[in-house]
């Protein structure tokens, strides 16, 4: 899937920072020029800091884009230096965006609406609400059927706002905390073999990501994947977040982080 060339960077302002989750913020910006040209799987690449540590931005999937308003919300997870010095960012403040980088996901053409299961684990939860806005504002005919895994339900994100906008999720923890006690994929096994899905769209950890590629095509049913991946320059040029397919390795920062699964060689990708 190719990316979008059109892309922006500069000082855009902080709307609001809150914590959703232990451990997780939500981060809303106003960045007209990005949010009007922003798609669903497409991401931000962050400056973290004002100095010279952290050196590198950190990618952040797009969670939400409001062309009118001109707000975009991203929502992650502190993890190390970076993500907890942008935690501590105030409404006001400026930080330093580029974006929107990377490939999207492939929508139906404009009449042409198939049924979707949208899958999403962890932090590869957020971008899949802004996929799902979009599916239902230009597919109103289509079902869209979200599936949320995690390993407890504090790992659980945007579960309320699924629901707001007409896709209440099917929940899967680890723990049993909330929802079915199990995998997400056991849900997505379940409806694969009830019903005829026209497209799987998943984000999440890698083990997650090949254990809904094998169950997609074992059904015969195409499916989109969101990679997640450390990435250093996040413009193709560094080569650190390479993946194996099967025409080579891709990068994902350019030439994904969306890639249809069946050209993934998944039994090289890494865990």
């Amino acid at each position: 899937m190719k990316p979008d060339a059109q892309k922006w960077q500069g000082l855009t302002e902080v709307v609001s920072i809150g914590e959703v989750r232990p451990g997780h913020y939500s981060l809303r910006i106003c960045a007209p020029e990005i949010a009007r040209i922003s798609r669903p799987g497409q991401f931000l690449h962050i400056l973290c800091g004002t100095g010279t540590a952290p050196l590198l931005r950190r990618p952040i999937s797009i969670c939400r884009a409001d062309p009118a308003s001109g707000l975009l919300e991203v929502i992650f997870r502190v993890v190390g230096e970076g993500t907890a010095l942008l935690s501590r960012a105030r409404p006001g403040e400026r930080i330093d965006v580029m974006g929107p980088l990377g490939s999207k996901f492939q929508l139906p053409e404009p009449g042409h609406a198939r049924d979707a299961v949208i899958v999403g684990g962890g932090v590869g939860i957020p971008p899949l609400l802004f996929l799902a806005e979009i599916l239902r504002k230009e597919h109103p005919g289509a079902d869209v059927h979200v599936l949320l895994g995690g390993r407890s339900a504090e790992f659980i994100l945007c579960d309320e706002a699924f629901r707001s906008i007409g896709c209440p999720p099917e929940i899967a923890t680890d723990d049993g905390s909330l929802g079915h006690h199990g995998l997400v994929t056991d849900l997505l096994s379940l409806r694969l073999s009830r019903n005829t899905v026209g497209m799987v769209y998943t984000c999440g950890p890698t083990p997650m990501l090949k254990a809904v590629a094998n169950l997609c095509g074992r059904a015969g049913t195409p499916c989109q994947a969101s990679f997640e991946a450390r990435m250093a320059c996040g413009v193709g040029a560094c080569l650190s977040c390479v993946i194996p397919t099967r025409g080579g390795y891709r990068r994902v920062c350019t030439e994904g982080p969306v890639f249809p699964a069946d050209e993934i060689a998944w039994h090289d990708v890494q865990e």
